[in-house]
């Protein structure tokens, strides 16, 4: 199908969820990051029934609720990413399960924030669905895409927390700690910047 499709090409683009993913998995553990990846899959399902049920046309359309939206997402991940940064000093990432560093955020939630703080998620489904799905689909259809895309979301970003935690690569990333903590909260404050200036 031409959505799914659609979204499995801008999944797998690096974004906000990928990093949150890949960060707690590797400054945690391997089960921090599937967490945080099912927490990232359930916003997904939000955002995606907001859209097919018309929200997402409100939302894009009431100029105060997406810019309130929009500014709570941008200083969320802005203030992420200066705890990353101001984290990047502190304690090693180990390789084993029972060391790893646990952090204050709870990474379902994280990775549920995550999402749910970019309202340009809402509005690339309701332009994706206004084009490709049906007047007429019926709630079989719009339940099955709605898992499918949901599905494809958690499968990748499991993939991502899997790969990143797997012994040989977290053994590389150890040691570069400091700098994947700083690149991780550089690149989530320039998405939050990011989301802030766009229109």
């Amino acid at each position: 199908m031409a959505i799914l499709g659609t979204w499995l090409a801008a999944v797998v683009l690096p974004g906000p969820n990928f990093i949150a993913t890949a960060h707690a998995a590797i400054s945690g553990s391997r089960s921090r990051g599937l967490i945080t990846a099912a927490g990232v899959a359930c916003g997904t399902a939000l955002w995606v029934t907001v859209s097919l049920a018309g929200l997402g046309v409100v939302l894009q359309t009431t100029a105060w609720l997406h810019q309130t939206v929009k500014w709570a997402g941008a200083c969320y991940l802005i203030w992420v990413g200066v705890q990353s940064i101001r984290n990047s000093g502190r304690g090693q990432v180990t390789t084993s399960k029972s060391e790893a560093v646990p952090t204050k955020s709870h990474p379902f939630r994280r990775g549920l924030t995550v999402v749910l703080s970019n309202p340009k998620t809402a509005a690339f489904f309701t332009s994706l669905f206004a084009v490709a799905v049906p007047v007429d689909a019926s709630t079989t259809f719009n339940v099955a895409l709605g898992t499918g895309i949901v599905t494809i979301s958690w499968c990748w970003y499991s993939f991502v927390a899997c790969a990143v935690s797997l012994p040989k690569i977290s053994a590389l990333l150890a040691h570069a700690q400091r700098m994947m903590r700083l690149a991780t909260g550089g690149l989530l404050i320039f998405f939050g910047l990011k989301l802030a200036i766009e229109d």
